[in-house]
């Protein structure tokens, strides 16, 4: 939308042919950065949320993985804990 477009980066709202480029890529290399139990959190967009989930299930380093509603009651939040052990 044009009004979103004038105020968030376009770093914030393109990425990739398919809008997850960022987001797979966080999350195929964040176990290495957080420590055993760490937690992390990503906002996505409704679109992509399923997807996002999916790919952190299918990590073997995440445990405890879900999406988070926000107050329009649409998935906007992925949680992933990283594993004790890896």
């Amino acid at each position: 939308m044009p009004e979103v477009a004038r105020y968030e980066p376009p770093i914030a709202l393109f990425s990739g042919d398919e809008g997850m480029e960022h987001t797979l890529r966080l999350l195929r290399d964040a176990p290495r950065f957080l420590r055993p139990c760490g937690t992390l959190v990503v906002e996505t967009s409704p679109f992509t949320a399923a997807r996002a989930r999916a790919s952190a299930e299918a990590n073997n380093a995440y445990e405890d993985v879900r999406t988070e509603r926000d107050l329009a009651r649409v998935e906007r939040v992925l949680t992933a804990r990283v594993r004790r052990s890896i």
